[in-house]
């Protein structure tokens, strides 16, 4: 009886092991995310802030490993790159550049991110034209002198 139990407790531990190889562990859950600011656009020359504390690792389960964070690089698609969490970059050309963040963590695995920001000229374009307000007070001016320059001309006869 005694040898029954004991191959019975042998199968079980096989058993056990077996499950524990072959369980799969999910290494695969870095998420790359960021935000910049002034969002959409900004203009030539104003600093843009890039923003990536919203990149995780969002696994919860005790059986798969997760490892923290250990670098973030960007790529600002002007040429120009840095690295940290949060960085802060000037654009000093207008155009549409794509900005791209890698995220990498402890054990080497790295995903990325993309997005889009236009950059715009250093002048307002939903400000009202300065010239606006010009050419209508030098149009009442010159309509002015005009009536007054007909009504002080004596007619000739």
């Amino acid at each position: 009886m005694k040898r029954e139990n004991s191959r019975i407790f042998l199968v079980v531990i096989t058993m056990v092991m077996m499950v524990v190889a072959f369980t799969p562990r999910v290494y695969g859950c870095l998420d790359a995310n960021f935000y910049y600011e002034p969002p959409n656009t900004a203009p030539v020359g104003d600093t843009v802030t890039f923003n990536a504390s919203t990149s995780t690792c969002d696994w919860n389960s005790t059986i798969n490993y997760t490892y923290p964070i250990v670098s973030y690089d960007w790529d600002f698609g002007d040429g120009a790159t840095d690295e940290g969490e949060v960085v802060t970059h000037i654009y000093t050309e207008q155009g549409t550049y794509g900005i791209t963040l890698e995220i990498t963590d402890e054990k080497g695995d790295s995903v990325s991110a993309y997005a889009e920001i236009k950059i715009g000229s250093t002048v307002n374009e939903d400000e009202f034209p300065v010239w606006i307000p010009v050419v209508v007070v030098a149009a009442g001016i010159g309509v002015a002198l005009s009536v007054y320059f007909l009504r002080v001309r004596k007619p000739t006869k």
